[in-house]
């Protein structure tokens, strides 16, 4: 193979460069073993390697066709469509890696559950250097805001990772839909309404998510009998989310009978075992559970189970109007999570000034009393 480059690029390209460029890059000019034509190979910042022929036979002109090549790679006009891999096979690709198996469950389950909505659309086909905000905006997806939402920024994380490993030069902006927060919370007169349709173990279940405010899938399901303390009434949550999710949850009454009463005779294992031998109950059983006693019960689909822990949150903030405690509490890292955890009830507006209304009169009779005396 014989091999030239091509020195002092910047003054062969400078009729058709961008204004403004001051990178010096060396572009390899050679000519393949049995191939008549000269080819060009070179590698900017951000773009995947550019390697083709110049069908030409003369060096000169090989020379202008490897100059425009630089310069239309520059200004982001490529095309590597054989090189450039589908959405679909830079899916297979992320979860393969580190970047995916180093995330926590939570974020692993909610890419692996974007990329379920996305895999049978025309998007799982496209090359992810074609893929514009208004293709993803095209795409249906079913369900909540929250739920689009979540096959959109899996395809955003795609992408992202596509520009880092050089692959295209910049992300288009997919574009979100605004979320409402949960407004329905699984208060006393829902739990009343649902619990008469719920086997176990949902009951319990619905019981210990208000009362304790666990995060179902990764503290309450796998409760172990060794991590409570049954002098101390309180539950060591010994994995979580976050480092702030490891924590001390002190238990009412009701979580406690209904612990004593799963555990008896048992001073170790699972406080909800599955029907398979070693192992606990999933969501996939709980949630099956939860839907047709939602249904049954009439109440909204926007009801969830997770606004049990809502609900618990809401109530302490209430009663307590400590929002440290109440962060500390649900195992959140700052008091910002915490805020979107608790719901104001308007009918606490009336209970209040009612309450103070009911203390000024007090104080009024108490003043008369004292005047006439």
């Amino acid at each position: 193979m014989m091999s030239q480059f091509l020195r002092s690029t910047s003054e062969r390209t400078r009729g058709c460069l961008p204004c403004g460029l001051h990178w010096r890059v060396l572009v390899e000019l050679f000519k393949k073993d049995g191939s008549q034509y000269w080819w060009y190979d070179f590698t900017l910042p951000g773009v995947p390697r550019q390697r083709g022929s110049t069908k030409q036979t003369n060096e000169t002109r090989a020379t202008r066709v490897a100059a425009a090549k630089l310069a239309d790679a520059m200004a982001g006009n490529y095309d590597l469509r054989k090189r450039v891999p589908t959405l679909s096979k830079h899916w297979e690709w992320f979860k393969g890696t580190n970047l995916f198996t180093s995330l926590d469950p939570d974020t692993q389950r909610y890419y692996r559950n974007g990329w379920r909505m996305v895999k049978d659309t025309p998007l799982a086909k496209m090359r992810v250097t074609g893929v514009r905000n208004i293709d993803v905006l095209a795409v249906t997806i079913s369900g909540s805001p929250s739920n689009v939402n979540n096959a959109r920024r899996t395809v955003r994380r795609l992408l992202n990772l596509a520009v880092e490993a050089g692959i295209m030069p910049k992300c288009p902006a997919i574009q979100l839909l605004e979320e409402n927060e949960r407004h329905v919370l699984l208060d006393e007169e829902t739990e009343a309404a649902i619990l008469p349709h719920s086997p176990q173990p949902l009951e319990d279940i619905i019981k210990l998510m208000r009362d304790g405010g666990f995060r179902n899938q990764l503290e309450l399901y796998p409760m172990r009998i060794e991590n409570i303390d049954w002098e101390g009434k309180r539950y060591v949550v010994p994995d979580s989310k976050s480092p702030e999710g490891r924590r001390e949850v002190h238990l009412s009454d009701r979580a406690m009978d209904i612990l004593e009463r799963r555990c008896e005779g048992r001073t170790q294992g699972w406080v909800f075992p599955s029907v398979r031998k070693g192992k606990h109950i999933t969501g996939g059983l709980v949630n099956k559970q939860w839907v047709k006693a939602r249904r049954a019960a009439r109440l909204p689909e926007s009801l969830v189970l997770y606004s049990g822990r809502h609900d618990c949150g809401t109530t302490l903030m209430e009663e307590t109007g400590d929002i440290k405690l109440v962060m500390v509490s649900l195992g959140h890292r700052d008091t910002k999570a915490t805020i979107r955890y608790t719901r104001p009830r308007p009918s606490r507006m009336r209970e209040v000034i009612n309450a103070r209304r009911k203390k000024a009169a007090v104080l009024e009779f108490r003043a008369q009393s004292a005047a006439q005396r």
